[in-house]
């Protein structure tokens, strides 16, 4: 299976570029690309790979603002879908934050996983949160998505009664409702918890799912 991995790196979030960058060279699978959007300062800090490729959107200042993310978002997104069209073999974005780490046989499991449900268009791994007393976080730190779904719809933000709601939330809620109507053969999509991802800690600590999710991992 041929696909490309997409991080977004904030300024808050260089103390897990070690572990990250450990884990992606982990992978007994590895992708075809590395899409890192960040700033040229927090890129820098990155261990260079022969296949990773710095973007940057329009309004990503690394500063993790919902304008931030979701111009990031928006801009791997968009860069993903050209590498797609020029390389058809690579269907697949492998969406992680870069405080996630995945465990090395995990594109093994997603194939072993599409081969039960061959219409899948996207997986959403929901994953232990970094604060304490909440059990599990969700969105796209962990997150395959077929190009089909990809294509359907970019990346916005809007205010909404004065809150503002942007990147994933809306993306993801636009995502499960087309459906049928936008990708071809009827595909569908699944989410849940599938993987036993790490979350780390600023302080260190490396956060895994509870014990009583981790019986229905794949």
């Amino acid at each position: 299976m041929k696909y490309i991995i997409a991080t977004l790196i904030g300024n808050h979030k260089t103390y897990s570029i070690p572990k990250f960058f450990q884990r992606l060279n982990e992978l007994i699978e590895q992708p075809e690309l590395l899409l890192i959007s960040t700033t040229e300062e927090v890129y820098k800090l990155c261990p260079e790979t022969t296949n990773m490729r710095h973007i940057q959107g329009e309004d990503d200042t690394g500063n993790d603002t919902i304008k931030s993310t979701t111009s990031a978002r928006e801009s791997i997104r968009q860069h993903s879908l050209n590498y797609m069209e020029m390389n058809p073999d690579v269907e697949w974005v492998l969406w992680l934050d870069n405080d996630i780490g995945v465990p090395p046989n995990l594109i093994e499991r997603f194939r072993l996983y599409l081969e039960k449900k061959p219409n899948l268009v996207m997986v959403n791994s929901h994953h232990p949160a970094r604060q304490d007393g909440e059990e599990l976080r969700h969105g796209m730190a962990c997150t395959f998505t077929h190009r089909d779904a990809l294509s359907a719809y970019p990346f916005t933000r809007a205010s909404l009664r004065g809150a503002n709601y942007g990147d994933d939330q809306i993306w993801l809620s636009v995502i499960g409702t087309l459906g049928r109507f936008t990708w071809r053969n009827n595909l569908e999509s699944s989410g849940g918890v599938f993987f036993d991802v790490t979350h780390f800690v600023e302080d260190g600590r490396e956060k895994n799912l509870p014990p009583h999710l981790r019986s229905n991992l794949l």
